[in-house]
């Protein structure tokens, strides 16, 4: 959607979600060339037969910026979306303009996150909380299977083992990157924000007062400008020194 000829800008989707998590936001995209993915298992996407990590579905957004010929997107990532936006980044296989990342995790999810949520989560106990998100997925879904979906999933968030997230990998980001997270975050606290932040040396940062996990989605107009204001940012880093004072003359 927006403007085929402006900056490529991609939309990674959470765990669980699919790209409709977006649509809150899309009034405010209009000016950018908008690119929306569902990810490896979710939406109208299968799930193939990998075992699903976030290099696989890094791996699978790389295959999908060069299937559409993407020229230096910016990759826009929430929390499962953030970590592959910053897998992508850190290898640096595809040429990215900047990431931007919500409520993502770089290490393996705290022990408080374990205790409360990943180490208890079922595909049943997934139903019982959200039951349209299986309707809908069950409804859209090529597979089908939610229960051999979710396990693959879930299996992902409690996979600690070295590689699969980022983590350290993070160091070697080079290109801009806005990290975003909510102040209340259930699943990623403002001090795990601010470690990622801390760790990418061209990074930037917003902290969301009051915000939750999925403010993009509840509070659009409180995300919408930080998109906005980071592609802005991009277009003055990436103009010719001294063209902005240039007057335009007849």
């Amino acid at each position: 959607m927006g403007d085929p000829d402006a900056r490529p800008l991609l939309f990674l989707h959470g765990g669980g979600g699919s790209l409709a998590d977006f649509e809150a936001i899309f009034p405010a995209l209009d000016e950018f060339h908008c690119v929306f993915v569902d990810t490896r298992g979710h939406g109208r996407s299968t799930l193939g037969r990998a075992t699903m990590s976030y290099p696989r579905l890094a791996d699978d957004i790389e295959a999908v910026i060069d299937h559409l010929d993407l020229d230096r997107p910016v990759v826009f990532g929430h929390s499962d979306g953030g970590t592959v936006a910053l897998e992508l980044a850190s290898r640096a296989h595809t040429e990215l303009a900047g990431i931007i990342t919500l409520g993502a995790n770089a290490w393996r999810p705290s022990d408080r996150v374990f205790e409360t949520f990943l180490g208890r989560i079922t595909p049943t106990l997934w139903r019982h909380r959200f039951p349209g998100s299986v309707e809908d997925y069950e409804a859209m879904n090529p597979d089908g299977n939610f229960d051999r979906f979710f396990t693959q999933l879930s299996g992902m968030w409690r996979n600690v083992a070295d590689g699969n997230y980022p983590g350290e990998r993070i160091r070697q980001i080079r290109c801009p990157a806005l990290i975003l997270g909510g102040e209340h975050d259930h699943l990623v606290t403002v001090d795990e924000t601010i470690e990622i932040y801390r760790a990418i040396p061209n990074a930037h940062l917003g902290v969301i007062p009051y915000a939750s996990h999925m403010i993009h989605a509840e509070e659009p107009d409180h995300i919408s400008p930080f998109i906005c204001d980071f592609m802005l940012f991009l277009d003055d880093r990436e103009a010719p020194q001294g063209a902005a004072l240039i007057p335009q003359t007849r």
